[in-house]
């Protein structure tokens, strides 16, 4: 016995259907005038000091983050975030990374240009941190020390004339 199929007509009858459906549903939210598209690491160095090595009962470090001024094209906008990472303190460090990363935005309007000062220091931040914080933690997984978690945050906490923010220390 075989599986009885219905028409090709009729397939489409029922995707017309449920198409005139999804219209009457209630209207689609307004786009956001940037639009996240990528995130790049650009460049990345990472200083090891032997003869500090030291057993580290906690895994926490002192970090800093700084947005640089956004880099506008045509079509998007270019934002970097550089952050330093001192482990386990500043004093005396086992190791030391520096990383900056790009994020990428594209624009949905022409007049969406206007609104990246304030977009970079609160969403466009927001949005690369967890980036920065996988790239951290990957990486001392790598060396071969205790895996360093950078909090979470949030960083729109950043005034539009602060560039830097010191993240706070694991409690």
């Amino acid at each position: 016995m075989g599986v009885r199929r219905g028409s090709r007509r009729q397939s489409q009858e029922a995707a017309d259907d449920a198409s005139s459906s999804v219209s009457n549903a209630s209207p689609m939210p307004p786009t956001f005038p940037l639009s996240f598209a990528d995130v790049v690491l650009y460049d990345m160095s990472v200083e090891r000091f032997p003869d500090n090595i030291r057993d580290v009962a906690v895994p926490s470090g002192s970090a800093n983050a700084e947005l640089a001024s956004p880099l506008l094209h045509d079509d998007r906008v270019e934002i970097a975030m550089r952050v330093t990472i001192h482990f386990p303190d500043k004093e005396r460090p086992m190791f030391i990374i520096r990383a900056t990363l790009n994020g990428i935005f594209l624009f949905a309007t022409a007049e969406a240009a206007t609104l990246v000062p304030e977009f970079a220091n609160a969403t466009a931040s927001s949005l690369m941190w967890p980036y920065v914080r996988e790239l951290i933690q990957s990486l001392s997984i790598r060396m071969r020390v205790p895996p360093l978690i950078l909090p979470t945050l949030d960083l729109r906490q950043i005034q539009p004339d602060q560039n830097a923010t010191q993240i706070p220390e694991p409690e």
